[in-house]
């Protein structure tokens, strides 16, 4: 082995030794060393084990400042998250508590400043809302009260000149009366003043003009009263207080008091799949429900057929109502829900029906829709979140 180096075990000596052999040529001569093999490996066995302790030290205090660092950053984050989420779901009484000076505290400051921002713009929207409705809901009323108002005031403008006709009869004829029991010229010629102003005015047309006047004006007077009392609905949808219905029990009786006769030429089905009661305030619920099944049975002008289906679906009451009718085109469906709009002729209805009991089911945070195809038929569903 002279002139390499040279590592490794050898058994010269008794025991277990580690040698290490290298050539020094310089000094023309050979270095050898060697350990003790169990003093050797004692030594990488401390200090394997230290490393294992500095190892598990260092993991510790890893842990223990991860966890610091969560507390002190995914915490905020975590909170901040959760806020935006609670935002997006509609809630904007939001408000995160961080009191912090650096940049996640900052970006609390911001997002409870932008929390106040929302919700003052969703009450100015609300309120826009609300005023657009109202502005919306007297255009219609102005619009459909005008209507038969002009009717009765180019009645009565009429009916004025028809009453000045009669004074004036009622003049001549009593005067004529006052010569009564009296032969006379003067009584002959009141009577064939009389005669005279009977084919001038021709009285007879207008005893018979006067009362279509009157009928018609009778008549214009009362839509308007039917479109004030149906607008009370809008102000009287909290004043009734909320019971336990049986929905089918509810809905046959609505069906039997909607239109007797024109109910036995539709077929109606009911399929409840309920196994419990309803709670509504009764008088506004049968209202929806008069609303949607008499629009349901006057559409089926031939003999046609109204399904009403009810469910639950996640804590959801749904109300379908399917009939085979006539249908609508998409933009009639587009407004069937607006104030004074129908498709009626003009004295069958005044177009509120729906409108109402989609304020009614609005009022109990659900949902009224309307889908429709000429031909085919329309189905209306009532969504209404469990109480």
């Amino acid at each position: 082995m002279l002139g390499t180096d040279f590592s490794g075990e050898l058994d010269f000596w008794e025991g277990d030794w580690l040698v290490s052999i290298r050539s020094v040529p310089v000094l023309q001569s050979v270095l050898v060393q060697r350990r003790d093999k169990d003093v050797v490996l004692e030594s990488v066995r401390e200090l394997r084990y230290g490393g294992w302790g500095i190892t598990l030290v260092v993991l510790l205090l890893t842990f223990v400042l991860s966890r610091r660092l969560s507390h002190n950053l995914a915490a905020p984050v975590f909170t901040l998250t959760e806020s935006v989420e609670r935002i997006s779901e509609g809630d904007r009484e939001v408000s995160v508590d961080v009191n912090r000076k650096d940049e996640l505290g900052k970006l609390a400051q911001q997002f409870n400043q932008m929390a106040v921002s929302l919700r003052d713009t969703q009450a100015q929207l609300v309120q826009t809302e609300k005023m657009a409705s109202i502005g919306h809901l007297a255009a219609g009323v102005a619009h459909e009260i005008n209507n038969p108002m002009s009717v009765v005031i180019a009645n009565m403008t009429m009916m004025k000149d028809y009453a000045a006709t009669y004074v004036k009869l009622a003049e001549l004829f009593s005067r004529y009366l006052k010569t009564q029991g009296e032969e006379s010229d003067e009584r002959q010629g009141i009577l064939n003043e009389l005669e005279a102003f009977e084919k001038e005015e021709d009285i007879g047309f207008v005893h018979q003009d006067m009362k279509a006047l009157l009928q018609d004006s009778l008549l214009g007077l009362s839509r308007v009263q039917h479109i004030v009392s149906s607008l009370k609905l809008f102000s009287e949808l909290d004043k009734s207080e909320e019971e336990d219905i049986d929905l089918k029990e509810t809905l046959e009786q609505v069906v039997s008091d909607v239109a007797p006769s024109q109910t036995r030429q539709v077929e109606i089905t009911y399929d409840i799949e309920l196994d419990s009661k309803v709670r509504v305030k009764p008088e506004q619920m049968r209202r929806v429900f008069s609303a949607v099944i008499d629009n349901a049975i006057r559409a089926c002008v031939d003999k046609g057929s109204l399904r009403i289906k009810a469910c639950r679906q996640d804590s959801v009451l749904i109300i379908d109502f399917q009939d085979t009718g006539c249908g609508m085109a998409p933009d009639q469906v587009s407004q069937v829900l607006d104030p004074f709009y129908t498709t009626r002729e003009v004295g069958e209805g005044i177009g509120l029906g729906l409108s109402v009991a989609h304020s009614i089911v609005e009022a109990y945070a659900g949902t009224l829709s309307v889908v429709s195809k000429e031909g085919r038929g329309t189905r209306v569903r009532i969504a209404l979140p469990e109480r």
